[in-house]
């Protein structure tokens, strides 16, 4: 109740209005390149061009990737995310999950892989991998919560600018249902 009564005084303090029962309604949907001019909540325009690029190069062949939208009722995207079928045998790579800031608390999150999850599954697939940064304890909680068990293995990336971060690589075995 008290978490409840957190989450719209923070609602207020935005000026938002929106129920969970409303954003339960937000339909997930392939992401087309046209939905992109409507997401200005993603700040960072290189990841826009990538997203773009990789949907460019999937147009009409067999997609080794794809990237689902979370529609709100206006149908504007509020949330994304990216599932590759590239390279792997029997496991589907899950990544570049982003959402708007504005829709903080509503799983928003949860939903876009829950519906990446379901794609891999509909191709057959038996694992999902996913990537977070070992300091990010919310990331990790939230993947766990989801179903996914650390695989205990950390990979360094480096980013553009040469810096390294440590990597966690998280799985779900997809005949799970975790915890929902």
């Amino acid at each position: 109740m008290e978490k409840d009564q957190e989450k719209l005084n923070l609602q207020e303090e935005q000026g938002e209005e929106f129920s969970q029962e409303e954003v339960d309604e937000f339909k997930v949907e392939t992401l087309l390149i046209e939905d992109l001019k409507t997401i200005d909540w993603i700040k960072d325009g290189d990841y826009l061009e990538d997203v773009r690029e990789s949907l460019e190069e999937a147009r009409g062949e067999t997609r080794e990737s794809e990237y689902v939208v979370l529609n709100n009722e206006d149908g504007i995207p509020v949330a994304l995310g990216a599932i590759s079928y590239e390279g792997h045998s029997r496991q589907a790579v899950i990544s570049h999950i982003k959402k708007d800031k504005e829709f903080r608390g509503f799983r928003l999150k949860a939903r876009v892989v829950e519906a990446l999850e379901e794609r891999a599954r509909e191709r057959g697939f038996q694992e999902v991998l996913v990537t977070i940064e070992s300091g990010d304890s919310k990331e990790l909680r939230r993947y766990e919560g989801l179903g996914y068990i650390l695989e205990g293995r950390e990979e360094v990336m480096e980013n553009e600018e040469g810096e390294s971060r440590g990597m966690v690589l998280m799985k779900k075995n997809l005949g799970d249902r975790g915890n929902e």
